[in-house]
């Protein structure tokens, strides 16, 4: 018997830092994911194609198409960035030292 599958697979690539997201207009902390079309042969990924890169807001779930262009640049730009963590921590210490104002 062959037990075999096939499907979407998201995966995530790396944390976006904080950004307003043009659908529900929330500052979060977005990530860049993956998604492509996998093939599985008992349970064991085989086969990944149609590959494409997308910005996910947390909070709504609206991803938005990067290029290849702009997924380069993109890593690049993120690669000096701390973590979705620490951005999230330092964004909540400026907002608690404002509302102390």
């Amino acid at each position: 018997m062959i037990i075999g599958g096939w499907g979407k697979k998201s995966k995530k690539i790396a944390d976006a830092g904080l950004l307003k997201c043009k659908n529900c207009n929330n500052t979060a902390a977005f990530e860049v994911r993956e998604l492509a079309n996998t093939a599985s042969l008992y349970f064991i990924p085989v086969a990944k194609w149609n590959k494409k890169t997308y910005l996910v807001c947390p909070i709504c779930e609206a991803g938005y198409e990067l290029s290849e262009n702009d997924a380069k640049k993109l890593m690049q730009e993120i690669a000096s960035l701390p973590s979705n963590d620490t951005s999230i921590e330092i964004w909540n210490k400026i907002a608690h030292c404002l509302l102390d104002l």
